[in-house]
């Protein structure tokens, strides 16, 4: 069946956006109708009023200016590609239409790459295509024309078909090459050894190798009622290892912090931070943001967090050390070793657990 034509974005187009992607977050968070719609949720009735290019991580990315009758003369923007259009606007005021040769790069503007064309057939984002055949398929039947528009690995098999009647040869790519089938010999050499066949034994190797049942512990651990005096920190300490904590990760954010030019980080501070991450962490709170937890506005059952961090630390302190945090003090080596930055890590918890843990 063939495909609807996708709908022009253009000025006056009336769209329906994903909260998610919508700009001023803040005042959709706000708004009493949509505070608690999930994220991937469209919000209806946007009207494009215009265009503006935004700089987003080092890249100018274009962006549709939108207002909602909802939001009275307030106006919001978004990613263009991200306007999904329900009604056109006037068919003058459709934003030009940008063709690429195939594979290229749709960040070069050059002329030779893009050019603009007033009309057009309109492609899955909603902006016009220029769908023509490309030349190396000049001469060729409709038929093949059409194919080759669409991209080779887009043909059906009524495409083939067709394609095939015409007396073209048409390689399907669903055999195997040569070269990956396995010749006799090799199939010999893949087949089990004697005495063994496929299949799932149903007893356990360790009851069969008279294993001990023996329940986890670890040394130094105390354990029935002593382990009721245990507090989670020291539970924590020693699972993750104070020495590591203390020594390898606060001493290289210190490193990191002093090098911006920043108070350290005392051990018991970092133990704070650690606490408020895993409290964040644990909260199933829908539409909430990390800076909620730090919000100067009354707590609601209805949006926001449900509690507030103020009094254990600033939030621009937090938000200091976390993005100063480093889990190596180690130089890096002089060849690319992409687990550097949590080597140190690594072979640390190993030799804890080998210690505490018995084997």
């Amino acid at each position: 069946m063939a495909r609807s034509k996708p709908k022009r974005r253009g000025i006056g187009a009336m769209c329906s956006i994903q909260k998610r992607v919508l700009h001023p977050s803040k005042s959709i968070r706000k708004h009493d109708e949509y505070k608690l719609l999930d994220p991937k949720d469209k919000i209806p009735g946007w009207e494009i009023i215009g265009t503006d290019t935004k700089k987003i991580k080092g890249k100018d990315v274009g962006d549709v200016v939108l207002k909602n009758d909802r939001f009275g003369e307030e106006k919001f923007y978004c990613a263009r590609q991200f306007a999904v259009v329900d009604v056109e606007g006037p068919a003058e005021s459709f934003f030009p239409v940008i063709t690429r040769r195939r594979n290229q790069n749709p960040s070069d503007d050059s002329a030779s790459a893009a050019r603009e064309v007033p009309g057009g057939t309109t492609n899955s984002n909603g902006d016009g295509a220029d769908t023509s055949a490309p030349d190396s398929a000049a001469g060729l039947p409709s038929v093949l024309r059409s194919f080759h528009a669409r991209g080779a690995g887009s043909g059906d098999a009524e495409d083939v078909a067709r394609v095939r009647s015409l007396g073209f040869d048409v390689d399907d790519d669903n055999d195997p090459a040569p070269e990956n089938v396995p010749n006799e010999e090799e199939r010999a050499q893949e087949s089990v050894r004697d005495n063994q066949q496929w299949g799932t034994h149903p007893f356990d190797p360790r009851k069969a190798s008279n294993a001990p049942n023996s329940s986890p512990y670890l040394d130094g651990l105390p354990r029935g009622e002593q382990l009721k005096s245990v507090t989670l920190l020291w539970m924590f300490e020693k699972l993750m290892g104070r020495w590591l904590l203390e020594s390898v990760i606060v001493k290289a954010t210190n490193r990191k912090l002093a090098s911006n030019n920043c108070h350290e980080v005392s051990y018991g501070e970092f133990i704070v931070l650690i606490g408020l991450w895993l409290l964040m962490a644990s909260q199933k709170v829908g539409g909430c943001s990390r800076r909620d937890y730090w919000s100067s506005e009354p707590i609601s059952h209805w949006s926001g967090a449900p509690f507030r961090l103020n009094s254990y630390m600033s939030r621009n302190r937090f938000e200091q050390i976390i993005t100063n945090l480093k889990y190596t003090f180690i130089e890096p080596q002089p060849y690319v070793d992409r687990f550097h930055e949590i080597r140190q890590i690594i072979s640390s918890c190993i030799s804890i657990w080998l210690s505490d843990m018995p084997r």
